[in-house]
């Protein structure tokens, strides 16, 4: 679903080389600062590209923006919801439905009743409480803030998920029911890189697992490969790929 190949930003990130597969949860995980969220930017158009290539579907593509990368098959969940997530004044329906107003339209006017119907939609299949798209999404829980982020970029249709940091800052129950909703997508054939600095919550899901190390990226470490020492080894650089 997603092919990397020798990606770099001319600063943190440098010859970056992943693949996401269908049905499958990859791991990317580094101490801060290694150049985890700066792939997912540089991937999604929100930084620019010195070097490398990006296949989706095995179709080469240059995002140079969010709205190319959308087209192109892929979806982001950035890391701070509260900044870069949520619309704060806007409702749930309101925040579900910006990328895909154009797909809501018909000669330049968004159809309410059919983004209505979408958003309710997407609110029960995610389990979004309370279940009024209506409601101003800077009322809700940060779970339920982030699920109604994750409805939005599904609403999409991507082929590749990237999620940076997608329990961080929700209570034990709203991060059961996220992974949850990834284990659910994943078996339906999406693809999904999972950005995480939580080593449990990595090795819980994740079928094969990246660390970066001061912008470069190690060969995968299958499931039964995974341990915390193993992982802080090439996160920290004390051990080579």
């Amino acid at each position: 679903m997603l092919e990397v190949e020798g990606l770099s930003d001319g600063g943190r990130v440098r010859h970056v080389s992943l693949t996401v597969r269908a049905g499958e949860i990859v791991g990317l995980t580094g101490l801060v600062g290694a150049g985890r969220t700066e792939v997912a930017q540089a991937l999604f158009g929100l930084a620019p590209r010195s070097a490398g290539s990006i296949r989706v579907r095995g179709v080469p593509v240059c995002p140079r923006s969010p709205a190319q990368a959308r087209r192109a098959g892929l979806a982001y969940v950035p890391e701070d919801r509260k900044r870069d997530g949520i619309a704060p004044n806007l409702s749930v329906r309101e925040n579900i439905t910006l990328p895909i107003l154009s797909r809501l339209a018909w000669l330049g006017t968004v159809r309410l009743r059919k983004e209505q119907g979408l958003a309710r939609q997407q609110a029960r299949t995610f389990g979004i409480s309370p279940a009024d798209p209506e409601r101003r999404i800077a009322t809700l829980s940060g779970g339920n803030q982030q699920k109604a982020v994750i409805a939005r970029w599904l609403a999409t249709q991507p082929a590749v998920l990237i999620l940076d940091e997608p329990t961080r800052g929700v209570d034990v129950g709203a991060k059961a029911e996220i992974h949850a909703i990834i284990g659910d997508l994943v078996a339906q054939g999406l693809g999904v890189l999972m950005i995480s600095s939580e080593l449990p919550e990595v090795m819980a899901v994740s079928d094969r697992v990246y660390v970066m190390h001061e912008g470069r990226i190690a060969p995968p470490l299958a499931r039964g490969e995974l341990s915390e020492a193993r992982i802080m080894e090439l996160a920290t650089g004390e051990a080579t790929a």
